[in-house]
């Protein structure tokens, strides 16, 4: 979304797709941006504020182009988060998480910033996987094209499965200053696909490094209120 409003000055007669709970966002993204600096700083202003999109250019259909494109409501990563199936190929956004090309290697990691809820994450996977993707192409935002998406979603509810337990497991160390390094050297060792990001490139490892804290902080969260949850 934070360049669709730059994207359609290039194409006038194009409508954005998006869920009712995004028009605002759309429309006026000052909101929208005010939550990107909070969770991410600087990073956010290297990639600039995001351009209103008039509401004219805006609808939210299930199903388009007399159903060759289905939309697919994947809340988790946000509230609003959607995903799009069409012939054979499964546009995920971010509900599969993030995924990296590397020669004969996976690498891939959760997208769970905060705000992040695993119950409505996992029930996002579950309505994906009941499509039977097996043949279809995954297209991951960030980023690339991937053989069976069926594979690759399960991939995904596993590692998510891994990194909770994890964390959990850490959660003595939750307030401790080294956490987030605490957190990252266990995934190493627990999670194979994770591991590989020593193979990115220094740049590439950089940037994800950054991405990697969030999506460890939002899992974080949500087990810190699932146990204040419990006690009340």
């Amino acid at each position: 979304a934070g360049g669709v409003g730059e994207l359609i000055k290039s194409f006038s007669g194009a409508k954005i797709i998006c869920h009712p709970r995004a028009f605002k966002h759309l429309i006026n993204p000052e909101r929208l941006w005010e939550g990107s600096l909070k969770v991410l700083g600087d990073v956010a202003k290297s990639y600039g504020k995001m351009e209103p999109v008039s509401e004219d250019r805006i609808e939210f259909q299930k199903i388009i182009y007399n159903g060759r494109i289905k939309i697919i409501e994947t809340a988790g990563h946000a509230p609003h988060h959607q995903s799009y199936i069409f012939d054979k190929y499964l546009f995920s956004g971010e509900a599969a998480g993030v995924n990296i090309p590397l020669e004969g290697s996976i690498y891939t990691r959760p997208a769970t910033p905060p705000i992040f809820n695993y119950e409505v994450w996992a029930s996002s996977i579950i309505r994906l996987l009941n499509e039977n993707l097996k043949d279809y192409k995954m297209c991951y935002a960030h980023f690339g094209i991937r053989e069976n998406a069926n594979r690759l979603l399960k991939i995904a509810e596993k590692q998510l499965i891994t990194w909770i337990r994890v964390i959990d497991g850490l959660s003595e160390k939750w307030d401790k200053p080294n956490y987030l390094e605490t957190v990252k050297k266990t995934l190493k060792n627990e999670d194979n696909y994770f591991a590989s990001i020593d193979f990115l490139d220094e740049n590439m490892r950089e940037k994800e490094l950054f991405f990697v804290n969030n999506s460890i902080l939002g899992i974080t969260d949500y087990l810190r209120k699932e146990k204040l949850d419990k006690k009340n």
